[in-house]
């Protein structure tokens, strides 16, 4: 007993230190393992959590990612988001991302990450689905004619003009009942946006579009204000002398349906704006009321299709009653997937019912997710961007006056009957200074600014070790396409980077930041641009931008967004002059969403003389 007395302390030191070390053996496995040669933060690589306690503090991810690269002065940073994981790597370099997306495709996928963002509800379609996965190429096929421009220019732009029509009208009746006053614009481009999407998707060509139903109630409740000022003795009691106070109108909510789609589409932001995007978006999906909208999306997809594969039995039925070949004549989207699914099916597998297909189901949503939310977006940054760039805008101006003045064929204005140049006149015409304003409009947007990639195989970035499994994200927000490049040594990178960098040319360091059409012209004979029209070409290579991402990976709906840009910048420009809103409300801030939105989205229109 006296021995063992004698022992305890020795044993109770050996416990001691045995738990001591177990406990540092802990915490050193729990801790950031840095890549070496790749800058970070010495507090963060510290702790176990990393650089997560660093978000707290910010304004954004995004923008807290972005100015990294200036903490460290380095275009490739690294941070630590979660414990037991590789760091993320970042990088500010346009050629490195071009070069990665592009070429080196084998040995960089589509991060696993993003893929599991859109599993939670997109799970069959090709967006959450790696390159390497069966049924990638066919879900692929299944959609690409979406993109042709066939289906664009005689489905999906007709759509997007008349729709954008109905917007013209409705900022016509804001600006006469706001008496010029600026007001709120991003609820309308958000609401015409989808009345495009939904129209292209499934035929959606009622009357009853949402911004046609805002329109009506506009005018019920602008009449309604006045009789009640008429029985007050009171005049403009709905509003105030200050010129600068933006103008509130009612807004009518969303039907049940495009409620629905819109409340799981913007699920996203839950996996997007969290460190555990996974966890996070599943709890999300888990409450009743998340089970419910996913029901209603499928109801309504489901409803869809059945009238789709009506409308083409329909025609069939025609053709066939008048002798005649059934030609493929698709009226939207899902027709368009439902014929290209049964050539598919013919081909390969000779089962195919569209009315149980989840392929078919989630690329149809797919599209409407893709179709939706970046379009909005984009177009709420461009007209902040006339309002802030008046002699860009007069200059557009002019030049859409002059190249479609000559024009044998308009559409009259529905509220001025003054003429419109057609959809497809402004589809065929090429106006570099309107190209100038789509690549400039999509740079300083930067709608998407990091697309992410995961590493397939061990490899080099910058002369950097980059593991297999190791995260790199690529931000279009930063250095090379927003401000001043880093210099890097041409050494460190590859064969196919510096190719890249001989092909695309490098912004001038003085004004990168600026909304400047012009550094997208040149003279054809390839000098600087002079002050005339003469002779002045668009050069899609004068610079860097990053709006689509790249390669096999890339924006499948780039096609898509560029003519709606087109489409809506003409209409807008050619209708109204954007004049300048004060009250400190024509800053360029941005809140982090799937898609990166202006925080304040005002417009005060003023109507272009005829």
């Amino acid at each position: 007993m006296s021995l063992s007395m004698a022992l305890s302390p020795g044993l109770w030191c050996i416990s001691f230190l045995a738990i001591v070390v177990a406990a540092s053996l802990v915490r050193w496995l729990l801790l950031p393992k840095p890549l070496p040669r790749i800058p970070y933060s010495q507090a963060s690589a510290r702790r176990i959590a990393g650089d997560i306690p660093e978000l707290g503090h910010a304004k954004g991810v995004r923008a807290w990612m972005r100015d990294l690269f200036a903490t460290h002065n380095s275009p490739i940073v690294q941070v630590f988001m979660s414990p037991f994981s590789r760091p993320w790597v970042l990088i500010a370099d346009y050629n490195e991302a071009y070069d990665i997306q592009v070429r080196r495709f084998k040995e960089f996928e589509k991060s696993g990450m993003t893929i599991a963002n859109f599993r939670g509800i997109i799970p069959n379609g090709f967006v959450s689905m790696k390159a390497a996965d069966a049924a990638f190429q066919h879900n692929k096929e299944l959609v690409s004619h979406l993109m042709a421009p066939t289906f664009l220019n005689h489905v999906s732009a007709p759509e997007i003009y008349r729709n954008f029509v109905f917007l013209l009208e409705l900022w016509d009746l804001k600006l006469e009942q706001g008496k010029g006053k600026p007001f709120q614009a991003d609820r309308d481009m958000y609401m015409v946006a989808l009345d495009i999407i939904m129209a292209v998707t499934f035929d959606h060509r009622s009357s009853n579009t949402m911004i046609m139903r805002q329109t009506q109630h506009l005018k019920h409740w602008y009449n309604h204000a006045h009789a009640r000022e008429d029985a007050s003795g009171n005049k403009d009691n709905y509003t105030n002398d200050d010129p600068d106070e933006p103008f509130s109108f009612p807004t009518i909510p969303l039907t049940e349906d495009l409620a629905a789609l819109m409340y799981i589409t913007e699920s996203l932001n839950v996996a997007f704006q969290s460190p555990f995007p996974r966890l996070a978006h599943w709890l999300y999906l888990q409450k009743p009321v998340s089970r419910r909208a996913l029901q209603r999306k499928r109801d309504l997809i489901h409803r869809n299709i059945d009238a789709s594969l009506a409308r083409l039995e329909a025609h069939q039925h025609d053709a066939r009653q008048d002798n005649a070949a059934a030609t493929r004549e698709p009226l939207c989207a899902l027709d368009e997937i439902i014929l290209r699914g049964k050539d598919l099916a013919s081909q390969r597998q000779p089962q195919f019912d569209p009315r149980h297909d989840p392929a078919l189901e989630d690329e149809v949503f797919t599209y409407v997710v893709g179709g939706h939310d970046t379009s909005a977006t984009l177009f709420n940054w461009f007209v902040k961007f006339m309002a802030r760039s008046p002699a860009a805008q007069a200059r557009l101006r002019s030049a859409l006056l002059s190249a479609h003045s000559s024009s044998s064929e308009s559409c009259p204005d529905p509220a001025t009957h003054a003429p419109l140049p057609t959809a497809q006149d402004i589809i065929q015409k090429r106006i570099p200074y309107l190209e100038a304003v789509i690549a400039e409009t999509l740079r300083c947007a930067h709608i998407v600014p990091i697309t992410a990639r995961e590493a397939l195989v061990d490899t080099t970035v910058l002369g950097c070790r980059i593991p297999r499994g190791t995260h790199v994200f690529f931000l279009a927000n930063a250095a090379s396409t927003v401000a001043p490049a880093f210099g890097i040594d041409e050494a460190l990178r590859t064969r196919g980077a510096r190719e890249a960098k001989r092909k695309v040319g490098v912004w001038e360091a003085e004004g990168i930041g600026e909304f400047t059409p012009e550094r997208w012209l040149k003279n054809m004979e390839g000098g600087a641009v002079d002050e005339s029209e003469g002779g002045v070409v668009f050069d899609p290579l004068a610079g860097p931008q990053l709006a689509f991402g790249g390669g096999p990976r890339g924006c499948f709906g780039r096609r898509l967004a560029e003519l709606e840009l087109r489409i809506v910048v003409t209409l807008l420009v050619w209708k109204f002059e954007f004049l300048k809103v004060g009250g400190g409300l024509d800053g360029l801030e941005s809140v982090d969403s799937s898609t990166e939105v202006p925080r304040d989205c005002f417009v005060r229109l003023r109507r272009v003389q005829a």
